[in-house]
């Protein structure tokens, strides 16, 4: 690599590094972070590995969300939180340390996104455009400062690479690499995201093997990025699988039933677009929608001209653009399993990722034709970022009006912050009708309500039962999933459980002093599951170093014999 192209991906990352701590602003200037939408529930989630010693993982949430030993790491991975987990111990400081772990992962975003634009089109300018304005949009702040969803801000960090490998295994044989990746980082991350992700690339897979010529090649190499996809993300899909056929009547995924996928109405969403403004309807912004429709016309009008990646993608997005709306006809899935999308807004991720690469082409074409073309190709990565910027310091100011707020002092304490009981999603379908009672910790002894609260610990929680009666019916606010992994004792002796009415444990005992525990204890499937995640990550690493080496060698070799 000569010296200027060194010098110019230092000078890139150092931008993608600033262009993070800048949209971090609102730590510098606030330093706490606010009661979104969905803030309890990840912060329930961080607050159980804070609890836990190294090593161990959080099958039971008995800190937060109630304390009512939901699974809720289970069943929504969460994995890749740790690196945060490691931050706020180390440091000691969650807050600043949020913010630090996301600042990280735009910097990835950014590195990810730049390297798989440019792995397709080699084009140093259309790959820094591509990762700017997809790593700095509306839609990853959103997700962080308007909605708080975690997870899906981490996946879109590899949504760009599952594309980008995607697109080579059609195209040349190659790539498999960065869709396994790619792949394993959005499972690692948001499940939801990777149904949706799975599903486009499903249908686009489907059109390419009846049309392309070495469509069995095309097959093959699908299914061996398949097969190592699964083996490296066993450590999650592997016991979720087994945990949700346990439960004895059936997993409900969220507190609220949906019968319908709700998107965005027509008006909200022009409203939305116009003032630049994070709300209820979430959209991929103002600039990647004007700029974006304006792309996308200007590339299908010349597509004889255009790449076909690039034609294809302007297509996907005002396809996917189009069903975020009401204009969609999503009620033709009216009660049926297609209602497992929930929100249609969840497809402003992929619409973010096509809307950057067109407007990046069409900026990249149009500057062509100028001398000075540095100036305005920082000014459009300017416009794009300030108009970010804009729309989450209207956020905040809303916030500071009507939401808790977040400090050092209250992370690990947020229901005291909300006001009201802590409601949980992954829990047995029994307990549907009783989340209230359960989230206030209301026991049945004996036939009658009791608040008793149980007192955490790691993947377990511990209740005093006192009563006058030798012989007690106690029905626990402790979720029961079925499992055999549950060890449950009444004063350190080891008694049975059934899966009560409510969904939860219901124990008998023979004494008036009762020191009941239900602690979870890793399965042989648990265990296993994460060696096969650990060896394979292992050898897939090797096999990449091995086969780059190789590379080199050969390259050497060519170069020698000139």
């Amino acid at each position: 690599m000569s010296r200027n192209k060194t010098f110019q991906n230092v000078f890139i990352i150092l931008g993608y590094c600033l262009l993070a701590i800048i949209c971090d602003f609102a730590f510098f200037k606030y330093r706490v972070i606010w009661g979104a939408n969905d803030t309890q529930f990840h912060l329930g989630r961080i607050n159980e590995w804070l609890h836990l010693n190294q090593g161990q993982f959080p099958y039971l949430s008995t800190h937060s969300l109630g304390g009512v030993g939901a699974q809720i790491n289970v069943f929504y991975p969460s994995q890749l939180l740790y690196p945060l987990v490691v931050l706020i111990k180390v440091f000691q400081h969650p807050v600043a340390s949020l913010y630090v772990y996301v600042a990280l992962l735009s910097i990835l975003t950014a590195l990810l996104t730049d390297y798989a634009t440019y792995s397709i089109f080699k084009n140093r300018r259309l790959s820094v455009l591509t990762a700017s304005f997809y790593t700095f949009s509306f839609y990853r702040m959103l997700n962080f400062y308007h909605q708080f969803d975690l997870g899906q801000l981490i996946a879109m960090t590899f949504v760009p690479l599952a594309f980008s490998g995607f697109y080579k295994v059609l195209a040349d044989d190659s790539g498999k690499w960065q869709l396994v990746v790619g792949m394993a980082g959005m499972i690692f991350s948001h499940v939801m995201l990777t149904f949706l992700l799975t599903l486009l690339l499903g249908i686009i897979f489907l059109v390419v093997f009846v049309l392309a010529a070495d469509r069995w090649r095309i097959l093959r190499d699908c299914l061996v990025a398949a097969v190592m996809t699964a083996l490296l993300t066993a450590a999650f899909w592997l016991p979720m699988i087994v945990h949700m056929f346990q439960v004895p009547t059936g997993l409900q995924p969220t507190y609220w039933k949906v019968s319908t996928v709700i998107s965005n109405s027509l008006s909200g969403t022009w409203k939305n677009i116009l003032l630049n403004q994070m709300s209820t309807y979430h959209t991929p912004g103002t600039f990647l929608i004007v700029v974006g429709l304006t792309a996308a016309v200007y590339i299908l009008w010349n597509y004889r001209q255009t790449p076909k990646v690039i034609s294809i993608s302007a297509i996907l997005f005002l396809i996917l653009f189009w069903m975020t709306t009401a204009a969609f006809p999503w009620h033709w899935f009216d009660h049926t399993f297609v209602t497992v999308i929930q929100f249609a807004s969840r497809l402003c991720a992929f619409i973010t990722l096509f809307a950057s690469l067109i407007i990046a082409y069409g900026i990249t074409v149009l500057l062509d034709g100028f001398r000075d073309r540095k100036f305005f190709t920082y000014f459009a990565i300017f416009v794009s970022c300030g108009m970010t910027l804009a729309s989450v310091q209207s956020t905040i100011d809303s916030y500071l009006v009507n939401q808790p707020v977040i400090t050092n002092k209250t992370f690990a304490d947020f229901s005291a912050v909300k006001k009201y009981n802590a409601l949980f999603d992954y829990f047995p379908q029994a307990a549907q009708p009783y989340l209230n009672d359960l989230s206030s910790n209301q026991a049945i002894i004996n036939g009658k309500k009791h608040y008793l609260k149980g007192y955490g610990s790691a993947n377990a929680i511990n209740y005093t039962v006192q009563t006058n009666s030798r012989k007690n019916t106690i029905d626990l606010p402790c979720l029961n999933y079925g499992s055999h992994a549950y060890r449950i004792t009444n004063n350190q002796k080891a008694i049975t459980a059934s899966f009560s009415r409510r969904g939860t444990f219901l124990v008998r005992t023979k004494t008036k002093k009762n020191h009941l525990r239900i602690a979870y204890v890793p399965t042989t499937t648990d265990r296993l599951a994460v060696w096969i995640s650990a060896i394979s990550w292992l050898v897939f690493i090797l096999v990449i170093i091995y086969f780059r080496l190789h590379k080199n060698i050969k390259v050497n070799t060519q170069l020698d014999n000139l």
